[in-house]
């Protein structure tokens, strides 16, 4: 994932865009995109192993080998580690670079995942909308339809975001997935950016967008008493 998302993602930071890189050559853009990457890098070791050992108990002074950090959690952990530490390395380089304007760098990093604004990524394409419709119309059982992109979606967030399923909202009985804990938020609180969060929220929404019955209500983006995540997918006894 990584060499592919890099040749990507950094193709999509619109930087020749910005004032202040309108001269930059081939090779300025190039070392740019080192930086990024390498300031990336280092956020992501740093919070790999800080996860690690939070939830192994390990204490600092015990020595972590280069070699093991790829093996340290799940698979799925570790790609949203990964994800939140590009997010992050780019909002840290750029930042000073771009006359220390924040609007303007949050627009950058979110460009580069393919996010416009904070509703609808640009990365979730009408393809994929039709295609969930489509999906949804034909299916026998409609609730058994959003119920598997619900659970696809569950295996693809990992242990560490704490899912539960409720089948209650009041009175109403609904099909709702709580995230109790969230890797991003995590970790943009504890760097001072949780500005960054938003555009992960925007992709997560984005991901049911061919859902009518979808809502999603970010309680843990919430700077003050954060709530659990609730994406709703509608009422249980709709097929």
């Amino acid at each position: 994932m990584n060499s592919l998302f890099r040749f990507v993602y950094l193709r999509a930071l619109p930087l020749v865009q910005q004032p202040e890189l309108r001269s930059a050559t081939a090779t300025d853009l190039n070392e740019l995109g080192k930086q990024i990457e390498t300031t990336a890098g280092s956020c992501y070791r740093y919070h790999l192993e800080r996860i690690w050992r939070e939830r192994s108990s390990t204490p600092p002074e015990v020595p972590l080998e280069e070699p093991a950090m790829e093996t340290l959690l799940d698979e799925r952990t570790r790609t949203h580690v990964r994800l939140a530490s590009w997010a992050l390395g780019t909002y840290r380089v750029l930042y000073p670079i771009l006359s220390r304007d924040e609007r303007r760098t949050l627009q950058v990093v979110r460009q580069g995942f393919g996010v416009q604004g904070t509703d609808m990524p640009r990365a979730v394409s009408a393809l994929h909308h039709l295609m969930v419709r489509l999906r949804l119309i034909f299916a026998r059982d409609r609730r058994r339809a959003r119920l598997e992109l619900a659970e696809r979606f569950e295996r693809d967030l990992g242990p560490l975001f704490e899912p539960q399923w409720v089948s209650r909202h009041g009175a109403e009985v609904r099909d709702v997935l709580l995230i109790r804990h969230c890797i991003y938020a995590e970790i943009f609180r504890l760097e001072r950016v949780p500005q960054l969060l938003s555009m992960f929220c925007a992709m997560d929404r984005a991901s049911f967008a061919g859902l009518a019955e979808f809502t999603l209500e970010p309680g843990l983006a919430q700077t003050a008493n954060p709530q659990p995540c609730r994406f709703d997918f509608g009422p249980a006894d709709a097929h």
